[in-house]
């Protein structure tokens, strides 16, 4: 019975913890237009990318 408590506790924290690390996944590809990270909300553009939200092509480098 423990052992059972056990898995089920493991496989509890298991999902929580991969749901999170999804979350922060779709999070930060879906901002700054996939064209970026957020950090601090502010988007920190990838090179040839601009604007508030790297929406704007401005050369590829």
């Amino acid at each position: 019975m423990q052992l059972a408590v056990f898995y089920l506790s493991s496989l509890i924290v298991l999902l929580v913890c991969a749901r999170s690390v999804a979350e922060a996944k779709w999070e930060d590809s879906s901002s700054c237009s996939g064209n970026g990270i957020c950090k601090n909300d502010t988007c920190i553009c990838y090179d040839g990318w601009q604007g508030p939200e790297c929406q704007f092509c401005g050369g590829k480098v």
